[in-house]
């Protein structure tokens, strides 16, 4: 980013970047993604956004970021399998989403974490930042999941967040979280689960571990110590992706 210069900041509609469209959205649109401009590549650098198949992506469409130049990693200390994985040529895969507009880069989330219901993305990110902004609730304390629902071919939205709350009670802060996102956002979660604290799992670096969360509900579940929550799994038990 180019000293001086304000921060720029879009607002994208929560539907066209779940198909990977990146057109701004209307004045006023409630059901938008605020992201911010990471700026552009530093002199001798260079990034692209591109498709599954590697093939680059046209600018506002989301793809996975990939850069090159002489302050790119050169691969896995002793671990040539998973340095092979991250590198297309000479492009370091970075594994996460964005797009570029006017030369400036966006980026959107990871792809490992990135839930797709019915052929559309959502982005935890996004709709964590927007629940915790729900009376009661602890920022970094909740996860959005993508769980699986084999009867209909595609993963379901379920939000795990933490309260203090048992019984009755916590079946009502999780449908008040649940209702504060509908009415905030426009979205409305499959399913909203309220857990114990210090059930949502952390990374070394004090990030939430998704993956691990996921896994650990699908645990309580099969052995029949399911928390608290809204409605029911739709497959009957979670399943780890």
């Amino acid at each position: 980013w180019r000293v001086g210069e304000p921060i720029r900041v879009e607002r994208i509609p929560r539907a066209g970047l779940g198909r990977g469209v990146a057109a701004p959205a209307p004045a006023g649109e409630r059901r938008s993604v605020p992201l911010v401009s990471v700026g552009r590549a530093l002199d001798g650098h260079a990034l692209r956004v591109v498709d599954e198949r590697g093939a680059p992506r046209p600018e506002r469409r989301v793809g996975e970021i990939e850069v090159r130049g002489p302050s790119r990693m050169r691969g896995y200390y002793g671990d040539e399998a998973r340095t092979r994985a991250v590198f297309d040529g000479d492009w370091l895969r970075t594994g996460d989403l964005g797009y570029v507009a006017d030369g400036d880069l966006f980026i959107c989330g990871r792809s490992k974490d990135v839930v797709i219901r019915f052929g559309e993305n959502y982005f935890p990110d996004d709709l964590e930042a927007v629940a915790a902004g729900a009376p009661g609730v602890r920022p970094g304390r909740l996860a959005m999941l993508g769980v699986e629902d084999g009867r209909l071919g595609s993963e379901r939205v379920w939000l795990v967040v933490e309260c203090s709350a048992t019984g009755a009670a916590a079946e009502r802060f999780a449908r008040a979280v649940r209702d504060f996102v509908r009415d905030t956002a426009g979205f409305k979660f499959d399913g909203v689960a309220a857990v114990p604290p210090g059930f949502v799992p952390k990374t070394s670096s004090g990030k939430v571990s998704r993956a691990a969360c996921r896994d650990r509900l699908a645990a309580a579940a099969r052995a029949g110590a399911f928390p608290p929550a809204v409605g029911v799994w739709p497959a009957g038990v979670p399943q780890a992706r």
